[in-house]
């Protein structure tokens, strides 16, 4: 069944929750609860409360990292890099499998050692109260990122696969549609 634009606005998405346990500490995880993407945003009391489309939910993710920079005292002159990992979480204490958005930072600490926080999976949850930092060297490092599948940190990308997990599949040419064209503005090609 196909819908009009304005019809296909009111369809609710599937519900995402991007989440962190409340503690100040834990914010290089941020939590946001979707019913579709003009609802409502939760999180971070910096972070804009409202995401009508992609623009602002890319906005929102680098302001996640740019917090985890003040969080964790981490200088503009220290060599950094950031990864991610967006996975189906699903631990025994939840009802239901959430999503899980973690961004993770990778700093130089001296000669072929970097300082990062515990990496970990769906399927390590016990990690998930670990707040301090971990040390690697670059092959041991280079193998753990293979390992947990982590990412380059491009806020882009990771917009596109929540936003990916919002569109039901049924509507996804119309929702690519809406994505794609909500954030053009005003710059029209007129006939002259």
């Amino acid at each position: 069944m196909k819908y009009s634009y304005f019809e296909a606005k009111k369809k609710e998405m599937k519900f995402i929750d991007i989440f962190s346990k409340r503690q100040k500490r834990q914010n290089h995880i941020f939590q946001v609860e979707f019913k579709n993407l003009n609802e409502y945003f939760m999180g971070i009391e910096t972070l804009k409360k409202t995401i009508t489309n992609k623009k602002i939910l890319i906005e929102n993710i680098n302001l996640a990292k740019e917090n985890l920079l003040k969080e964790c005292n981490i200088s503009e002159n220290e060599e950094i890099i950031f990864c991610y990992r967006y996975f189906n979480f699903s631990p025994t204490y939840y009802i239901t499998s959430v999503k899980k958005l973690i961004i993770m930072p990778i700093i130089k600490f001296k000669e072929n050692y970097y300082q990062t926080k515990p990496f970990f999976n769906e399927f390590e949850y016990e990690k998930e109260d670990k707040d301090n930092f971990e040390y690697y060297d670059f092959d041991e490092l280079q193998d753990i990122i293979q390992k947990y599948k982590y990412k380059k940190f491009d806020a882009k990308k990771i917009a596109n696969e929540i936003i990916f997990d919002l569109i039901d599949d049924s509507n996804m040419t119309l929702w690519n549609y809406e994505i794609e064209n909500i954030d053009k503005g005003m710059d029209f090609k007129f006939c002259e």
